[in-house]
């Protein structure tokens, strides 16, 4: 990963790609070895995420933003529209492979019985070419152990923006404030990308 400009050194690369399959990638120049041991031995999730179409919005009526949080196979759900009038959906995130979440919901209170319009989206990432699984699941241990190569936001001197040599690893495997979420994906990309408007361009 990473390339040369055939008449000057290597141009900066930001490379995007879930911690787990860079262990896949031959790289040109040796990797710190706390790095290689995270990218080798980093655990993806097995979540599915599923969208859920509602006619109406009845959580709301309840006072609720549909936000809940559960230790069963549904793990969390949330309101996928919050400013949609009418009709509305619910975002589900579901461990490994349960298929069946609506009858999870009825002990959250959430007043969705009867309510479904038929219309859902799903994707298991563990299934998808390319990704191995969902979100990073840490273990103890990691997260102290590379934090000197996640990118961190905040302060001048809170700052973090790891490049090693022309290379920086984003995306969520690699935020040290959103790991897990989709915001350390996107906070991990236009931080690389201001440092190179900043230090290169």
């Amino acid at each position: 990963m990473g390339w040369r400009n055939r008449s000057g050194p290597r141009a900066p690369c930001p490379g995007a790609q879930p911690s787990r399959p860079c262990a896949d990638v031959e790289f040109t120049f040796g990797l710190p070895d706390p790095l290689t041991n995270y990218i080798s031995n980093s655990v993806l999730g097995t979540h599915s995420k599923v969208i859920a179409g509602f006619d109406s919005t009845p959580w709301r009526d309840v006072c609720s933003n549909g936000d809940a949080l559960s230790d069963g196979p549904m793990q969390a759900c949330w309101d996928s529209n919050p400013k949609k009038e009418g009709q509305g959906s619910l975002s589900f995130l579901i461990g490994g492979l349960v298929t069946s979440y609506m009858n999870q919901l009825a002990p959250l209170q959430l007043g969705t019985d009867g309510t479904r319009n038929g219309i859902q989206w799903g994707i298991n990432w563990a299934q998808e070419e390319g990704y191995t699984g969902s979100y990073t699941c840490l273990k103890p241990g990691q997260y102290t152990a590379v934090e000197s190569l996640f990118f961190f936001d905040g302060e001048e001197d809170e700052r973090q923006v790891p490049f090693l040599d022309n290379l920086a690893f984003i995306g969520e495997s690699f935020s040290g404030d959103y790991w897990g979420y989709m915001e350390g994906a996107a906070q991990t990309g236009w931080m690389a990308a201001q440092h190179l408007i900043d230090e290169v361009l």
